[in-house]
């Protein structure tokens, strides 16, 4: 079995920090240049970094799923089952409430936006 690729393996090769390579996995790139985010993505598919689960088997032991479908949920192996939302729905339900309350309309305390369920290779049917 090929060694274990970890974080600091990635961020080491490319001379970035660790935080910066977690980032980009989490999808959390609002302050990683595009450039430094696809140097990171290719690395990890070419060194096929899988997160550290401690010798737990996705889907075989246990399922895995996630929320918001980021980029690395396609990324990891096996790909992340996730929850999507429809961001710019909520943006626009978030706007729309704001503009009602700047008029001194009341809003309703709840809403509830669709989801998709995005089935991928991190879940299985348990009998």
């Amino acid at each position: 079995m090929a060694e274990r690729v970890r974080i600091c393996d990635i961020a080491e090769e490319l001379g970035l920090s660790t935080a910066t390579v977690s980032n980009v996995i989490h999808g959390k790139t609002g302050k990683v240049s595009a450039e430094t985010a696809e140097r990171v993505t290719a690395l990890l598919e070419e060194r096929e970094y899988i997160p550290s689960m401690a010798g737990i088997r996705v889907p075989e032991d246990i399922s895995v799923a996630g929320f918001d479908d980021t980029p690395v949920c396609e990324m990891v192996s096996p790909a992340l089952t996730t929850v999507r939302q429809d961001g710019a729905a909520r943006a626009r339900i978030a706007m729309e409430k704001l503009q009602a309350l700047r008029e001194g309309r009341t809003v309703g305390e709840e809403v509830i936006l669709p989801v998709t369920l995005v089935v991928r290779g991190s879940t299985r049917i348990r009998k």
